[in-house]
């Protein structure tokens, strides 16, 4: 009888720590479905503008893609090289961007190398996108590819004399 009386406590708490013991986890995340994004087309998504830190010292990455890789589409195993090697030149340089990136790229019957050079970039003070932010990009794509990078505080009108012709 004694076995009995014991027994039943000490179920009963072994129950109770194996039960109470779990953790309740919430989490909570927003998908979306592939055929929403197929049937929709695309993502929208906020964007978030950063300003980047530009140091002065190179950094240098290098990648090499083999072209069986790629029978068939040379101009794809060069995009990638390219990646690689960005990817290769930010790791090793401890930086978040490659800024002013130059390549360097051989081909021959087997591989492809690509070779990058750049300025060291880092990311700091992220905040919400603006209007004047859409006036300062709008700007830089019509200025045909340039390096340029304006900074405006309270654009009232945004143009630039390019040439003899005024841009808007």
């Amino acid at each position: 009888m004694k076995r009995s009386t014991l027994f039943r406590p000490l179920a009963f708490t072994c129950i109770v720590l194996v039960t109470g013991s779990c953790a309740i986890t919430n989490s909570k995340s927003v998908s979306v479905d592939v055929d929403k994004i197929s049937q929709d087309g695309f993502v929208m998504a906020k964007p978030i503008v950063a300003e980047v830190k530009v140091e002065i010292r190179k950094i240098q990455g290098t990648a090499t893609v083999k072209n069986s890789d790629y029978a068939g589409a040379p101009a794809q195993a060069e995009v990638d090289a390219k990646s690689l090697a960005i990817m290769d030149a930010v790791k090793k340089g401890d930086a978040d961007v490659i800024v002013q990136p130059m390549y360097s790229m051989e081909r021959d019957m087997k591989n492809t190398t690509v070779t990058v050079t750049g300025f060291a970039g880092k990311y700091k003070a992220f905040r919400p996108y603006t209007e004047a932010d859409r006036m300062a990009f709008n700007l830089r794509v019509k200025m045909d590819r340039t390096s340029l990078v304006t900074v405006i505080d309270q654009p009232t009108e945004v143009g630039v004399t390019k040439g003899t012709r005024k841009i808007k």
